[in-house]
């Protein structure tokens, strides 16, 4: 029995054995995970920026094989890993990149974890598309083929049918289909409107939203949506020859309401291919329909030219929930020319249903001018509101006002005029509703201000202090700057003084932005910060200031030349000016390699160095790399490819992938875990799991540059300046080595600093640290004397008594003879020198390489892209030139003249040089 017992117990420890060992560990405290498969990297302390960089909405998207899910900090799936896509596909907007389509690319990714736009991002799951929100719900099911992000809270759906794309609608609100799939049908070749970012068609203007995202067709605009039917029907404009003729293709469309019902009494066409842009034909439960008239339409010839007749042409109207509220009757004549051709470009309606009104073009039928088609408003009854004569009318909606030709009115939606407007400065009216009454340059800069004009109240501002030679846009907070003399002033519409007029200078490029609005002042030659309510911000103490990613500006103090952050989302200095270059980007986030993530930037430290600097604290967060970029969704990358957070620490090592691993956060502690070992579907892992662990890296040596000098002439003293050697430790940190502590070897035979070099040739430089070769270099020892050698430096060049002069044009610098002097000397450098061929030369001109294009007979020197190596030979009172590569070309005044204008060419001389190729070189004071 007893022998039996221990049988039993022997059998039940080796089945222990081979379980696995995640069976093993005690699971966390909420059971989503083994502690034992989390590597705890440090505090939440520690990872505070890492932590909001890298979730969005408190989520972050992990792949777990080939699909993807939504977890939290805790471990928690708010989205199980069953999707095979999770990404917001939209048109976004902005000053920089004009409409752009998203998601970009796999490898383009956002600075922070960017998951939802607007709340909601759409998810593939089985190969159909559906709509998650903030908690990872499900508010649209993955039943269709494409789902649009929503506008004004409803969702395109689309569905595809015997290869035909149908149209549908869900309301989230309602949390249902308003409309199936099934009913609106996009006709052929127009499919892509279907997709699940939609379309918005170049022709058509559509609304522009800043950075979020941006309506296409079909989309809810103003509480309705207009859909298609599947209708189109091809019509053509008729020229009296046949080329200038124009087809047009007529979609018949219908408008629904938010509950799927159809507004209008029956569906009414439009023009989807017109020849010129046209506004978007629906806004509200309005659209503007085309249709075909036989009217003829005359445009009368210029001097010598001849009628252009079109037969036939489209016309424009307006229908609504009653109807046809005004008949098709709208045009704009013809446009184009007898080259490019001519075509009735259409009315071009825009539909303002908020105010019951549209801005149209209008045009007669018979005898008309080119050109001769003008703007005007009409309401919705097709009453005209403001004359259909104007040469130029825009809609403000911001400020809810018409805007007309320089030297015209402004118009009220009402049809009247606000006066004063007609002596405005500017065409634009300000962003905060103000134009500026006086003068402006071409180039849209007030030069002289008499007063102001609000155009959404009509009321005029003339105050002695508004009068003056300058003026910038007027700010939310009603202020504006005003020159008078020489001297800037902050003052109100009401004339009422802020800051006083003692500014020499004002960048107002920031003045009137929605977001930021500041400006830059100078004064003393020195600039500072000012705020729209005339806070100075920063004191005129600064030699520059300068806007960069996520408002951590540039400063750079006048006394020192040393540059700081003033962090202006806190209106605070955050790093005081004690770094040697620029800290920050003002260009944007790129995950190719440039750019900063909350507040954490990467900088060079100098000796080809990278490193972290948090721009909060102003200190350097990570060691020195040869590498440090950012990758994005919150993640730097290093030289090992490991990747840290802004707070500078290491979140996941070289061998874990970042679209795999998360960051989990338990009892203040911060870990990384595999997504895969997570509970998944109520269950935890059950198979073992071994932690990647990364390769290590034996500790290696770097030559990063060679000494500045590296060409010397026999007796010159050997120079190690400039010259920078790496230590790489084994974890892909670097350091630079001191060079006082390296020891250096030619031939065997040490050589230091300073010391003579006597032996003349190509030498082989062996870089010692404590007794261990870790780099070499070359150096060439040329047996020449100083006289023999054109010194290096900034020199004149001077032929038949004439400067070598250079001339722009096309591009290039072209030399030239001349009585002046140039502006700048040209530049001289030895970089080599070969017994048999001699030394030689770069010549440059301001940091442009001066060379010669083809190595023909004439060629004139001119800049190069490249540097080009010349010969010079120097000689007791002249100095010659020729091409290194054929040193038969010789530098030469062309033609042997000497006339202002002469070409300094390269021509073929063997023997020696003739008087117009003998080069003076003047050194420069």
């Amino acid at each position: 029995m007893k022998k039996r017992l221990i049988s039993i117990l022997l059998i039940l420890c080796m089945m222990l054995t081979i379980l696995p060992t995640a069976a093993l560990a005690a699971p966390s405290e909420d059971g989503n995970y083994y502690d034992s498969d989390v590597t705890w990297l440090g505090t939440t302390a520690d990872y505070q920026k890492t932590l909001k960089a890298m979730f969005d909405s408190g989520l972050r998207k992990v792949a777990v094989g080939d699909k993807y899910g939504l977890v939290d900090i805790y471990g928690n799936w708010a989205a199980e890993p069953i999707y095979d896509e999770i990404a917001a596909h939209y048109w976004r907007w902005n000053s920089q990149m004009g409409r752009k389509y998203h998601p970009t690319g796999d490898f383009e990714y956002e600075s922070t974890e960017t998951i939802f736009v607007d709340g909601y991002v759409q998810a593939i799951r089985n190969g159909k598309m559906g709509l998650l929100d903030t908690t990872g719900k499900e508010v649209i099911p993955c039943n269709y083929d494409a789902v649009g992000l929503p506008s004004e809270g409803v969702c395109r759906i689309s569905k595809k049918v015997n290869g035909k794309t149908y149209l549908g609608y869900w309301n989230l609100e309602l949390g249902k289909e308003i409309v199936a799939p099934d009913k609106y049908l996009i006709p052929a070749d127009y499919e892509y409107l279907g997709s699940a970012e939609g379309d918005y068609l170049d022709a058509f203007d559509m609304e522009d939203r800043d950075e979020g995202r941006n309506p296409v067709f079909f989309d809810f605009i103003k509480g309705y949506a207009m859909v298609p039917t599947g209708k189109v029907v091809k019509v053509t404009q008729k020229n009296q020859f046949e080329y200038h003729n124009r087809d047009a293709y007529l979609f018949y469309v219908q408008i629904i309401d938010k509950n799927g019902k159809e507004v209008l009494p029956q569906a009414y066409p439009f023009n989807i291919t017109p020849s010129i842009g046209r506004p978007y034909p629906q806004a509200g439960p309005y659209l503007v329909y085309d249709e075909l008239s036989t009217k003829r339409l005359r445009m009368i010839a210029d001097a010598g030219g001849y009628d252009v007749i079109y037969y036939s042409h489209l016309e424009s109207g307006i229908v609504g929930q009653k109807g046809v509220l005004v008949p098709a009757q709208y045009h704009g004549g013809i446009w184009g020319s007898s080259i490019l051709g001519w075509y009735p470009p259409g009315a071009q309606i825009k539909l303002i249903p908020e105010l019951s009104l549209a801005l149209t073009y209008n045009c007669g039928y018979d005898g008309f001018r080119e050109s001769a088609a003008r703007l005007g408003v009409i309401n919705f009854n097709n009453k005209v509101i403001i004359p259909l004569n104007n040469e130029f009318l825009s809609y403000d909606s911001e400020n809810k006002v018409f805007n007309t030709n320089m030297g015209n009115f402004i118009y009220k939606t009402d049809g009247t005029k606000i006066p004063g407007t007609e002596s405005r400065a500017l065409y634009d009216i300000g962003d905060y509703g103000y134009v500026i009454l006086g003068d402006a340059d071409y180039d849209g800069k007030i030069t002289s201000i008499k007063g102001v004009i609000s155009v959404r109240t009509g009321k005029t501002y003339t105050h002695e202090n508004l009068k003056g030679n300058g003026a910038t846009d007027v700010s939310s907070k009603d202020t504006l700057w005003v020159k008078k003399g020489s001297k800037w002033g902050l003052v109100k519409v009401d004339g009422s003084i802020i800051l006083p007029f003692e500014y020499d200078e004002i960048n107002d490029s920031a003045w009137v932005d929605k977001k930021n609005p500041y400006a830059i002042v100078k004064k003393d030659g020195k600039e500072g910060l000012v705020d729209i309510s005339g806070q100075l911000l920063l004191p005129c103490s600064y030699c520059s200031i300068q806007w960069a990613n996520e408002g951590y500006m540039n400063i750079q103090d006048d006394a020192t030349g040393k540059y700081g952050i003033y962090n202006f989302n806190i209106k605070k200095i955050t790093t005081p000016c004690v770094m040697s270059g620029w800290i920050n980007t003002n260009s944007g986030f790129s995950s190719d390699g440039h750019g900063s993530i909350y507040g954490t930037m990467h900088i060079n430290v100098g000796n080809s160095l990278n490193a972290l600097f948090n721009m909060d604290t102003g200190k350097q967060v990570t060691g020195a790399y040869l590498v440090m970029k950012p990758l994005g969704r919150g993640l730097f990358y290093n030289t090992n490819n490991d990747y840290l957070g802004p707070d500078g620490k290491i979140v996941f090592n070289s061998a874990e992938d970042s679209s795999t691993y998360t960051l989990v956060v338990k009892d203040g502690k911060v870990g990384s875990i595999n997504a895969s070992r997570l509970k998944i579907g109520g269950k935890l892992p059950t198979t073992a799991y071994v932690k990647p662990v990364p390769e290590k890296k034996a500790p290696k040596y770097f030559l990063v540059a060679n000494p500045d000098k590296v060409l010397y002439k026999q007796g010159e003293a050997f120079d190690i300046t400039g010259l920078i050697v790496h230590y790489q430790d084994e974890n892909g940190a670097r350091s630079v080595i001191d060079n006082s502590k390296l020891k250096f070897y030619i031939s065997d035979k040490a050589v230091t600093q300073g010391e003579s070099l006597t032996s003349s040739g190509v030498k082989s430089v062996d870089v010692q640290y404590n007794g261990k070769t870790v780099a070499d270099f070359n150096i060439n020892i040329a047996a020449v004397s100083e006289s023999d050698i054109l010194q290096d430096g900034d020199y004149y060049m001077q032929i038949l008594g004439k400067y070598v002069y250079p001339v722009p044009g096309g591009g290039f610098l072209w030399l030239e003879l001349s009585d002046k002097k140039p502006d700048k000397p040209f530049t001289v450098k030895l970089i080599n020198y070969n017994k048999e061929r001699g030394p030689m030369y770069s010549i440059e001109y301001e940091g442009r390489s001066i060379g010669q294009p083809s190595s023909q007979n004439g060629d004139q020197l001119r800049s190069a892209a490249i540097t080009h190596a010349w010969r010079i030979n120097k000689y007791s009172n002249f100095c010659t030139i020729r091409d290194y590569g054929n040193q038969k070309l010789l530098v030469n005044a062309s033609g042997a003249k000497s006339d202002n204008g002469t070409k300094v060419t390269v021509w073929k001389y063997t023997g020696s040089a003739p008087e117009h190729g003998k080069v003076k070189f003047i050194k420069a004071d």
